[in-house]
């Protein structure tokens, strides 16, 4: 029993961020001290009651907890699995939405299940709440956390009647003051910042919300405004941050998002997608800041020439194959040359777009920055109204898009989606038929816009073939 009371010991003053449920620190001093196969955290996520699964390295992933939960209010449900023994705990702040899964090797005696019952309301304490879950306003500031703003933008996604804006703001110089004159000297400054993103948000209306969603991270959401409301907020904020003092100022970055903008699967994708859109905002933003540059990589470059893949591809693309497997055969070849990390083909039918076929180059992701939704067939055809540059596209050009320069849409779906650019080029077979190829890159990928002329030559090769 030692072991155990040494390891809830350690739980019990572990560093854990506020605002967090449990960190992967806790988590693993758990797993260590009680000898656990695996432990985490399987947490519900409203209002949409998404699944999240927090495991010991901090990340949260999504997925589909099929461990049991707890029987009674405060667990001991024991069960065997294929994963070996489970013992789930209710974690009671938030009252109903979480539960601590404890895994062992052989099945857990009286101590480990008294630990568990401890390690399970040591969680819940970690996590300061209302009696509704949302997480109080920040000391420092008095802002509301990063949980209430999520929250927040999920209602406002969930009704997908209006735009939703979100202002990102970053304090330069957070350290430096922290370093130099002392924490106190360091509140103070968040406190300032924090007093002129909620006179910039109340400028938006009732339905904006400032909120401190890290050490130096602000954020402003707004429903329903305008891009020139949301320029002029952006435009108060630099105009503000000149006067907070030698060494420090504030970036932003910030982006909108239609509630039924294309391509959104649901509210806390399309929240995921704003918070993505609005930081490569915030990044360029910091990267223009004297002294504070942010190396960025150009456009990637092809390194074989247009000449070079079209001789390939002249050669491999059979007289039998059907339009659809040369188009795949090219995506294929120009994903691989430019490092891409999927691919997908599409057709048009009428005036809608459809999915035919998709793929990844990699075969494992980054573990680091996963797309959460990663390329997936959807059953639904897509209107070219929403997509005026695959229109284009399907009549023989091109387009391309980072998250923060392009067409609105197409931003739109690399935040969705997790990725970081896209390429696309279409043309059409012999019997009118319009075909696009989209190539999408992630971090490993940076910028594909060089690759624009290879896609569309490729395209263009393998429906001359076809004919």
């Amino acid at each position: 029993m030692s072991q155990h009371l040494e390891a809830l010991a350690a739980i019990a003053t572990a560093s854990v961020e506020p605002g967090a449920l449990a960190g992967g620190q806790a988590l693993l001093v758990l797993q260590q001290g009680l000898r656990l196969r695996d432990v985490h955290i399987c947490r519900v996520e409203e209002p949409d009651g998404r699944r999240h699964i927090q495991r010991l390295d901090g990340r949260s992933t999504d997925g589909l907890c099929t461990l049991p939960g707890p029987r009674g209010q405060q667990s001991l449900s024991e069960v065997r699995s294929e994963e070996g023994w489970v013992a789930g705990f209710m974690i009671r702040n938030p009252p109903g939405q979480a539960v601590l899964h404890l895994v062992f090797d052989r099945r857990p005696g009286a101590d480990d299940l008294s630990a568990g019952v401890v390690a399970a309301a040591l969680f819940g304490r970690m996590l300061p709440t209302t009696g509704d879950g949302v997480v109080h306003d920040d000391p420092v500031t008095g802002l509301p956390g990063r949980a209430l703003l999520e929250r927040h933008l999920l209602d406002a996604f969930a009704r997908a009647d209006h735009s939703v804006s979100l202002i990102l703001a970053d304090v330069n110089g957070l350290k430096t003051i922290n370093d130099r004159f002392g924490h106190r000297a360091g509140d103070r400054l968040l406190h300032r910042v924090a007093g002129i993103l909620a006179d910039v948000a109340g400028g938006l209306g009732p339905e904006a919300v400032a909120a401190r969603i890290g050490g130096d991270e602000f954020a402003i959401a707004a429903v329903g405004v305008s891009v020139q409301d949301v320029e002029a907020a952006t435009a108060r904020i630099d105009a503000a941050a000149a006067d907070l003092g030698d060494g420090t100022g504030l970036a932003r970055g910030y982006a909108r998002l239609a509630g039924d903008a294309p391509g959104s699967r649901s509210p806390s994708v399309a929240v995921h997608g704003l918070l993505a859109l609005a930081d490569a905002q915030l990044y360029v933003n910091k990267s223009s800041h004297p002294g504070r540059a942010i190396p960025t990589k150009a456009p990637a470059e092809p390194v074989r020439t247009t000449q070079s893949l079209l001789a390939q591809l002249d050669i491999e693309l059979r007289a039998d194959q059907t339009v659809e497997k040369r188009l795949v055969h090219a995506a294929e070849l120009i994903a691989e040359e430019a490092n891409a990390a999927a691919w997908w083909l599409s057709r048009q039918v009428g005036d809608a777009v459809v999915d035919i076929a998709c793929g990844k180059t990699r075969e494992r992701p980054l573990h680091w920055d996963e797309p959460e939704h990663p390329v997936v067939l959807e059953p639904k055809a897509y209107r070219l109204d929403d997509f005026s540059a695959t229109r284009l596209a399907l009549a023989g050009a091109t387009f391309d898009a980072t998250l923060t320069d392009g067409p609105e849409a197409e931003r739109a779906i690399l935040a969705y989606f997790g990725y970081r650019s896209v390429i696309g080029a279409g043309g059409t077979d012999d019997t009118g038929s319009g075909w696009l190829i989209e190539i999408y890159g992630d971090f490993l990928t940076e910028n594909l816009s060089g690759w624009g002329a290879n896609l569309l030559a490729a395209v263009d090769a393998a429906l001359v073939r076809a004919r």
